[in-house]
């Protein structure tokens, strides 16, 4: 059976230019010229039937519809990325467990200790993806998390670890 799917190179496309605003930003960071991601999102809109951006002279803008294809694009990349780091590194005989904390936990009190974690357990890689004090548990993105809060954090058990 035929998927019914945009060309996968424009999803990224698209993704790179929405996210960094601008086709030239999204062009240098896919290392493909501006006028190359024009010609993606143009492929990408005529597929969808819809415009994606909002374009003036110096700046592209995402609004109500595009934002919502946007995040959804978002999620999907993000998850494709995950299966595939697991599964490259599954194959290595590697477990990688993605952990997200803030900054100061990170630096002051996880990665001095990532030596005996690792010498303990020789097959586990820790990734490790900090955010702001304020953030929720990103459990799209994460494994587990080491956060700062009452443990109040949709589909994640708690533990208080410190008071």
């Amino acid at each position: 059976m035929k998927r019914n799917l945009p060309p996968m190179n424009s999803w990224v496309t698209f993704e790179a230019a929405a996210r960094l605003q601008s086709f030239k930003a999204g062009g240098e960071e896919l290392n493909i010229t501006s006028s190359a991601v024009s010609h993606q999102i143009r492929r990408l809109e005529d597929w969808l039937g819809f415009k994606l951006f909002e374009r003036s002279i110096r700046a592209i803008v995402l609004t109500g519809a595009d934002r919502r294809y946007f995040n959804g694009v978002t999620s999907l990349l993000k998850r494709l990325e995950k299966i595939t780091q697991n599964e490259t590194t599954r194959l290595q005989n590697k477990t990688v467990i993605t952990l997200q904390t803030t900054d100061s936990i990170a630096t002051r009190w996880l990665i001095p200790r990532l030596p005996e974690i690792h010498r303990s357990n020789p097959e586990l890689t820790v990734k490790i993806i900090t955010n702001e004090f304020h953030e929720p548990f990103r459990s799209q993105e994460a494994d587990i998390g080491i956060l700062i809060g009452k443990g109040e954090w949709q589909q994640a058990y708690a533990q208080l670890l410190f008071k």
